[in-house]
């Protein structure tokens, strides 16, 4: 039987010839950089092992190559912050050998990563723990430890009222607010690109790689079909979902008639303040430089300066100097340029590498963001936009202007927009409106599927993508408890309980237990003991012992027909391939059945209209097990 360190070392050999192959860099090569699909994001994908023990780097290089890299770079492991968790635990290990890792040295790093100051925010030491967890996990699964690391993470996030994704109207408001003001002045197109990129990102929802790498030629406009047949007339936005897959045509963004005059508004901005970057990009990608300059001809460094319009000779004689093009004697004050000198500066001060590779190529002048270098202020000071000069948008320029930073003040800082409370400025991710806005259109009745191929996620798994927004309030689902109550009766641990209840204090106690321990389905309540998450299909909720259905409900009726018709059409062509003798009958078939005279009760729940006496078959069902008759 292999022991710890052999199967280790076939692990990490297993990884010297898969990074080559992938990366084509050497496997001691210090800093990694991952396969990347969105170029201008390069600097994110980057993995620095300085600083790390041979062992532990050795450790953390293999679990990477042989975990994440086969998947294109993707993964649990790919991250910048991973070579971060190996340093950590290497403080505990020291020079011990990889192998000997124990659950302590876990449990230690948990509590160093827990001490740190300054003190960690609640989500970032959730994340720390989580890939702790992962690790251990892979050498578990690996066997590359003597011992079995048993180890979960001790870190939790905020709870379910209090999640921090959801953008509150107030900060929505603030914003407002800023965007009127910075629409009334005519001379901040820095404001003015920002304030309209962030517009984009909370009419749509997108990704802030969707948003950077939208094609300048986004914005299009086409025919739909409704449920009656009418012909309607829409506007979209083409982008190119980071988690569909490839495709090599952009996917469209469809936008609510209430909101087109302001997305419409913000591309039209947006077009006209990067247009003449994007001629910049166009000129150096033939070879040229969109300048009124000779090549062959001397400049002095003022005359220089003014055709890139800098205000000052020092900006471009320290640059040409720094970036090697040109030096000169200090003692001479006669500097001058050559044409060339200028065009090559230019071009060393642009970023020509396309803005996006996969799923399909796009130029940085067919892009729609993109700048000139130095167009927006550095820390505190102002700056010139460099003339002649492009280059992408990068996500740290929406970032900085949503939360401060301590070199960057944000938008909210910089216009005086503060929380009452706290008298700090408001913030929020870039990812906060894609949250907020499909939380939204779960809690006002969209299917979820409806709400997957929205946001451009593969419908097979929605709830992988949308599970985790239903961010619904005690009071919510005290509402559906009290619906469900009062039209019917919980059969086991539940009803049980609330029937033995007669001291009213204790049954409103009840009451908002059991609303704090179920969840949205697609089909009613789900109280599955296993978590609140909605299962894989509607067919598995029906199946579910924490299902609990409610009469009356046209939208769970709807989805309930769809998914009996599917069920039925499933096993119409099972049973054709057994009649075939393409396979035989046997127990799955037996399953089959059973699947749908569950669902058929569901449906049948679903449809009934009135609420029975004691005694009666119950028209609330929660089917319950072991678990939910100890409640």
């Amino acid at each position: 039987m292999n022991t710890a360190s052999d199967c280790l070392e076939k692990y990490i050999a297993d990884a010297r010839e898969i990074v080559p192959t992938v990366l084509g860099i050497d496997f001691e090569a210090t800093i990694w950089q991952l396969p990347h699909n969105r170029a201008h994001l390069k600097h994110r994908k980057k993995l620095n092992w300085k600083g790390i023990p041979p062992g532990l780097t050795m450790l953390g290089k293999a679990i990477v190559a042989n975990e994440s890299l086969p998947n294109n770079g993707k993964g649990r492991f790919s991250s910048a912050q991973f070579p971060n968790t190996i340093r950590l635990l290497s403080q505990i290990l020291g020079e011990r050998d990889v192998t000997t890792i124990t659950r302590k040295d876990f449990d230690l790093a948990a509590r160093k990563l827990s001490e740190r100051k300054p003190q960690l925010l609640a989500n970032t030491l959730v994340q720390g723990g989580s890939q702790l967890k992962q690790l251990a996990q892979i050498c578990n699964l690996r066997r590359l430890t003597e011992t079995r690391i048993e180890w979960s993470n001790p870190f939790h996030g905020p709870s379910k009222g209090e999640r921090e994704h959801l953008i509150p109207p107030e900060v929505f408001k603030a914003f407002g607010e800023i965007r009127s003001t910075v629409m009334a002045t005519d001379d901040n197109d820095q404001d003015r690109l920002l304030v309209h990129s962030i517009t984009i990102l909370i009419c749509t929802g997108l990704r802030i790689g969707e948003l950077l790498t939208l094609p300048a030629d986004c914005w299009h406009e086409g025919n739909g079909e409704d449920d009656d047949g009418r012909i309607l007339k829409g506007y979209w936005l083409g982008y190119a979902p980071e988690k569909r897959g490839l495709t090599e045509e952009t996917f469209p963004r469809w936008i609510p008639t209430a909101l087109l005059p302001i997305v419409q508004e913000s591309i039209e901005e947006i077009l006209r303040i990067t247009g003449p970057a994007r001629l910049n990009a166009l000129a150096l990608a033939e070879g040229r430089v969109n300048l009124p300059i000779d090549l062959d001809r001397d400049y002095t460094l003022r005359e220089a300066s003014a055709l890139l319009g800098l205000s000052t000779v020092t900006t471009l004689r320290n640059g040409m100097r720094d970036l090697g093009i040109a030096t000169w004697n200090y003692r001479s004050r006669n500097h001058r340029a050559s044409g060339k000198q200028i065009a090559e500066y230019v071009r060393r001060l642009s970023d020509l590498d396309p803005v996006m590779t996969d799923p399909f190529r796009l130029d940085l002048h067919d892009a729609l963001l993109v700048i000139p270098s130095h167009f927006f202020r550095i820390r505190w000071q102002e700056t010139t936009p460099l003339v002649g000069t492009a280059r992408p948008m990068i996500p740290s320029q929406i970032q900085n202007a949503l939360r401060s930073t301590k070199n960057t003040p944000s938008l909210f800082k910089r216009f005086g927009k503060r929380d009452q409370k706290t008298g700090k400025p408001f913030s929020f991710s870039p990812h906060d409106p894609r949250h907020t806005l499909t939380t939204w259109q779960i809690k006002h009745g969209l299917d979820q599927y409806e709400v997957a191929a929205y946001f451009g996620r593969s419908v097979e798994r929605p709830e992988r993508s949308n599970a985790h927004y239903i961010d619904m309030t005690l009071e919510d689902l005290m509402v559906l408890v009290d619906r469900a109550l009062e039209t019917g009766r919980f059969q086991g641990g539940w009803a049980d309980a609330i029937a033995r209840i007669k001291d009213p204090v204790k049954k409103e106690e009840t009451r908002n237990l059991l609303a704090a321990s179920v969840g949205h389905s697609q089909l009613g309540i789900c109280a599955c003991p296993e978590g609140t998450t909605p299962p894989t299909m509607p067919e598995a909720c029906s199946r579910c012992p924490g299902l609990i259905v409610i009469p009356g409900s046209p939208e769970h009726q709807r989805r309930a027909l769809e998914v009996q018709t599917e069920i039925e059409q499933r096993i119409a062509v099972y049973e054709a391939q057994v009649a075939e003798g393409v396979f035989m009958a046997g127990k799955w078939m037996d399953l089959e059945y059973e699947r749908q005279a569950k669902h058929r009760r569901v449906v049948e729940v679903l449809f009934s209209k009135d609420a029975l006496e004691p005694g009666e078959e119950p028209t609330l069902i929660q089917m319950g097990n072991a678990k939910a008759k100890e409640c």
